[in-house]
């Protein structure tokens, strides 16, 4: 049977010091090469808890920010979506036509991805008007029509 290690006034600095670095419990004690329990013990008559009810509320807020981001992320790339759009119909030669085109799936999917992240999904009926708007314009494109308005660019599908 192994010796116990005795716990030193080093362990209560090394508990002190990773408690107030945010750790939890299980990482502290897989940190100090001790039990949960014997790490819960200890920390009782430093005054440390491992309540960790500011950090759930640290997380939330955390993920409204990122929420906020990516829809800021979704805007743009809807307005670069529109710049290629309107570059799609000013294309001059095939070659032209087709980066821009290969620059407009690649937004496009880059949207879509964006949209799947979300939790709800009212954003998915916007992109499928949105990509049926850019086929129609593309359609248009391709058979000689110069205008871009997405009503008018409805074609047979």
């Amino acid at each position: 049977m192994a010796s116990l290690r005795p716990w030193t006034p080093e362990d209560d600095a090394t508990l002190r010091r990773l408690h107030g670095s945010g750790m939890a419990l299980h990482s502290i004690a897989k940190a100090m090469k001790r039990s949960k329990d014997t790490v819960a013990k200890h920390a009782v008559p430093l005054g440390l808890d491992f309540d960790r009810t500011a950090t759930a509320v640290a997380t939330e807020a955390a993920k409204k920010d990122a929420k906020a981001r990516r829809a800021a992320l979704e805007l743009a790339v809807l307005a670069d979506l529109e710049e290629a759009r309107k570059r799609v119909g000013r294309a001059e030669s095939a070659r032209e036509f087709q980066a821009v085109a290969q620059g407009m799936d690649a937004l496009m999917r880059s949207y879509v991805n964006l949209l799947r992240q979300a939790t709800d999904d009212g954003g998915l009926g916007e992109a499928r008007s949105i990509v049926g708007a850019i086929l129609g314009a593309i359609r248009g494109s391709v058979e000689g029509e110069p205008r871009l308005n997405p009503t008018a660019a409805k074609t047979e599908v």
